[in-house]
């Protein structure tokens, strides 16, 4: 009974200690959340989303809309809130008419900050009454435009304007690799090119040679017949009685053989550069 009350007790000690070191964890989790929240604030802080100002006006005017009376003051502010707005995020000057923002953001394509425009100029200068659903109309669409447009701080835009130049290097490198593949493609092409021209000339020349050879061959033919006659013609004219011939006809076929072994050498050197 000692031995299980002792152990009861160590049990029960150990509890309370797994028990606070529970509620300690509990305790850090809670404030590291904390924290968390904080830093995730400042963090879109630094980062540029200033926006977080105008949704809190725009939830105030909603709350001023259900008094029927302030309609016309929650008009005005809800003007000077857009005005502002405009200033922050396009840069646009605070004096402006709202048929020349509704021309700027026609060039831009905003669609959006063009009816919103169009709905506070003709309830500023309509003279028509301002009902509820008007103002509601106005916010929900600045709501809108607001959260579609973040105003970044100088931090947030140095940032942004770095991104886009790495971007930019990125792309340029992409683009030279591309250039440079091109190139290389192209020598290789202009290589084949020459290649082929080179291999082209070469059967022309061989072509050429195989013409020469065959043309000196038909030369030399010709020239055997016309050997073989004279030789017919000047046995013929032995067997006759003999008569002082004309130094001409001698020549002659003296002429024809001399012709025939030039063109037999000139057949031999032709073969020899082949």
């Amino acid at each position: 009974m000692a031995l299980n009350l002792n152990s009861l007790i160590v049990s029960a000690k150990e509890l309370k200690i797994i028990l606070i070191i529970i509620a300690i964890l509990i305790v850090v989790i809670f404030f590291l959340k904390i924290i968390e929240k904080r830093l995730v604030r400042l963090l879109t802080a630094r980062r540029g989303i200033k926006n977080v100002y105008y949704k809190k006006e725009l939830k105030k005017l909603k709350k001023l809309n259900s008094n029927s009376k302030l309609k016309e003051k929650i008009l005005d502010s809800i003007n000077d809130l857009a005005r502002n707005f405009f200033k922050d995020a396009f840069g646009l000057p605070h004096n402006l008419e709202y048929s020349e923002l509704i021309e700027d953001f026609r060039k831009k394509e905003r669609k959006e900050c063009i009816s919103f425009c169009k709905i506070i100029s003709e309830l500023n200068y309509s003279g028509k009454e301002i009902e509820k659903h008007d103002i509601i109309a106005l916010i929900s669409l600045l709501e809108k435009i607001i959260s579609k447009n973040s105003i970044l701080t100088e931090e947030a835009k140095k940032e942004m304007e770095e991104k886009v130049q790495e971007e930019k290097k990125k792309k340029e490198l992409i683009l030279r690799k591309i250039s440079e593949k091109e190139r290389k493609k192209a020598e290789k092409a202009k290589k084949k090119e020459e290649k082929l021209k080179r291999e082209i000339e070469k059967r022309r020349k061989r072509e050429a040679e195989k013409n020469k050879i065959k043309r000196a061959r038909k030369e030399m033919k010709e020239r055997r017949k016309q050997l073989k006659m004279v030789s017919k013609k000047f046995k013929a004219k032995s067997k006759k009685p003999r008569i002082q011939q004309p130094k001409t006809k001698g020549s002659e076929g003296i002429e024809g053989i001399d012709s025939t072994l030039r063109l037999k050498r000139k057949i031999e050197e032709l073969r020899e550069n082949k």
